[in-house]
């Protein structure tokens, strides 16, 4: 068996491409990007359910509040869209209701 030698400026170079690696993976898992996107889908999700209950409880104003929220930050979620609407029919807004079960039709027919 022969033991082979690597030369140090081989032994740099993969020490090199392993920290750049590193750091790159680093610096991507710390963005704040990912950091604010995920905090945003917490946050409309506790919104969300909030609007639910407040919605279950016949609190359409404070549902409205809630769920308004979560259009905004989350505009693809259909369910949101459509328990917007049905507040806003409790409260006889009833223009606002028409466009948002529009919004909630269209994403999810």
């Amino acid at each position: 068996m022969v033991k082979r030698r690597h030369s140090q400026k081989h032994i740099y170079a993969k020490v090199g491409m392993v920290t750049a690696g590193t750091l790159l993976l680093a610096a991507i898992s710390c963005s704040p990007l990912w950091a604010v996107s995920a905090s945003h889908a917490g946050q409309a999700s506790r919104f969300y359910t909030l609007g639910l209950n407040e919605f279950k409880k016949g609190d359409y104003p404070r549902a409205v509040f809630y769920i308004k929220r979560v259009t905004q930050q989350e505009p693809q979620n259909a369910l949101a869209h459509y328990y917007l609407a049905s507040s806003l029919v409790h409260l006889k807004r009833h223009k606002e209701a028409i466009a948002a079960y529009q919004r909630s039709y269209q994403l999810d027919p």
